[in-house]
């Protein structure tokens, strides 16, 4: 739920360009979705996004 607080809190103003570390650590696969739709958005209207995610251990 923090988590879900914090990135609404972030994107509420629409920047032109995000930075995400990790967006969907700690998501449930409803809200994980949803942010990836968001995501598709906010690039097809010609804006940046900028996202790492961790790599899996072997």
């Amino acid at each position: 739920m923090r988590q879900k607080v914090i990135l609404i809190g972030a994107l509420l103003p629409d920047p032109d360009v995000w930075i995400l570390d990790e967006p969907m650590q700690r998501l449930d696969p409803q809200a994980a979705y949803n942010l990836k739709q968001l995501m598709k958005s906010h690039v097809q209207r010609g804006k940046t996004l900028f996202s790492q995610r961790a790599k899996r251990a072997s």
